[in-house]
């Protein structure tokens, strides 16, 4: 049996999830007065099961790239899967930025509909190097599939949080209309 290559085993399993953290502590609080006025889905899973689902989900997602790459037979399926990866970090991490900082409901249930396809398409090309990687996957696609219906159900119910305010579309309106010369008078 090969020994684990402990560096790249802590780098995928613990990399992600501290990244999950700390953007977490750095959007979340900010932003819960404003998450705590939305009209959410009644059926949502208790707040205590958010933080046991992303663990879960940041380290299956770690220990599966860990498999994967350690267990990987082709160069090009390791280059398809490392950019799934890649696209897959890049979009879960800008949802936290456009939900939280930017408060764009609408563009954020975008990118998780993006990233429930990114993810459903990772799983047959994880599972081509071993079936372990993909079955761990399965709990986090359902996850992100449930949290982005709660993601639309907060679009389509809070209209107001999905739109520029008004006062905001008005500034960017002055700000765009060309200035207005006046000519001097001459006295």
């Amino acid at each position: 049996m090969e020994q684990p290559n402990a560096p790249l085993l802590t780098a995928l399993l613990f990399g992600p999830f501290l990244l999950g953290v700390l953007q977490m502590l750095a959007l979340e609080p900010r932003a819960r007065s404003w998450h705590t006025t939305l009209r959410k889905w009644p059926y949502r899973p208790p707040g205590v099961v958010h933080p046991v689902m992303w663990t879960w989900s940041y380290l299956s997602i770690g220990y599966a790239s860990y498999l994967f790459y350690t267990s990987a037979s082709s160069r090009p399926s390791l280059l398809l899967n490392a950019a799934l990866y890649g696209v897959h970090m890049a979009l879960l991490n800008s949802w936290g930025l456009v939900f939280y900082h930017l408060r764009r409901i609408d563009v954020a249930c975008k990118i998780m509909l993006m990233l429930d396809v990114v993810v459903a398409l990772s799983l047959p090309a994880l599972a081509t190097a071993h079936t372990l990687p993909a079955v761990l996957c399965v709990p986090y696609l359902c996850w992100l599939l449930m949290l982005t219906y709660m993601n639309w159900y907060m679009m389509v119910h809070n209209e107001h949080a999905t739109h520029m305010s008004a006062s905001k579309q008005q500034l960017l309106a002055q700000h765009r209309a060309p200035l207005r010369h006046s000519k001097p008078h001459l006295t």
